[in-house]
């Protein structure tokens, strides 16, 4: 299922960081690190994911 303010929210961190690499505010190497960072902090946790981290935060 799509989280769609997850979603919006990181369309709108990548058209921006796009607009600051248009600019010369960003490098290419930094734009990539950028959407990097954003994709981690927009996509969900899978069912999986989140329990295996709360496996590790248990032991």
């Amino acid at each position: 299922m799509i989280d769609a303010k997850k979603e919006l929210q990181y369309r709108l961190a990548v058209r921006m960081l796009e607009h600051l690499a248009e600019i010369g505010l960003l490098s290419a190497e930094e734009l990539v690190y950028a959407k990097r960072l954003a994709g981690e902090k927009y996509t969900p946790q899978t069912v999986w994911e989140y329990g295996a981290a709360a496996l590790r935060r248990d032991l």
